[in-house]
Order: structure tokens, then C-alpha cells, then sequence
């Protein structure tokens, strides 16, 4: 691959490989750019996520969170879209349901 990759370049070809999630994570061009961020979860530790792009100098913006956990609306979303009781949503639980 790499020999590839330099005989395109040495034509003036913008070429580079296409990378799986592993090796964005792993690729030193990403890690130098900053394109990846750490971010504290609560269940699995630090985890590093995508950073915001494009990074513009007078608003950078910034990742607030990493979003919902498995199940956390679950409740809200029972009894706002099918109109569910307190007492239906835990007997749903007490089932196994949900």
C-alpha cells in the first residue's frame, strides 16, 4: 500500500489510504491535527470522540457532551408518545419489557 501511495504522490497525486474507525484512532495525521478528543464517560472511562470541524478561530465550538445513555429517555418517550401511566411504565420493568 505504501508503495502505491508514494508512487501516486511522486506523480502529484493527492492520494492517502481510506481508514477503518481503528485506524482514525491510531492514524498519527489525526492525533496531530487534534482531530480526536477525550471525553469522560461515566460507564466506560475516558473514550476519544471526533472533534468539532471545522475549527474556526472566532467560534471553535466545543462537544458538550456525549449523549444519551442506553435507556435513559425511556420513561419520557413512554408516556409522551404512547400516553403510558407510571404504573404501566414499571410494570413494563417488573416484566422485563423494558
Amino acid at each position: 500500500l505504501e508503495e502505491a501511495l508514494e508512487a501516486l504522490r511522486a506523480k502529484g497525486v493527492a492520494v492517502g489510504p481510506v481508514l477503518d474507525a481503528a485506524g482514525v484512532m491510531d492514524d498519527p495525521h489525526f492525533q496531530e491535527r487534534g482531530m480526536l478528543v477525550p471525553m469522560a464517560d461515566p460507564d466506560l472511562g475516558e473514550v476519544r470522540v471526533p472533534a468539532v470541524q471545522p475549527r474556526l478561530r472566532g467560534t471553535p465550538g466545543r462537544i458538550k457532551g456525549l449523549g444519551a445513555h442506553l435507556g435513559e429517555h425511556t420513561n419520557e418517550v413512554l408516556a409522551a408518545e404512547l400516553g403510558m401511566s407510571a404504573e404501566e411504565i414499571e410494570a413494563l420493568r417488573r416484566d422485563g419489557v423494558v
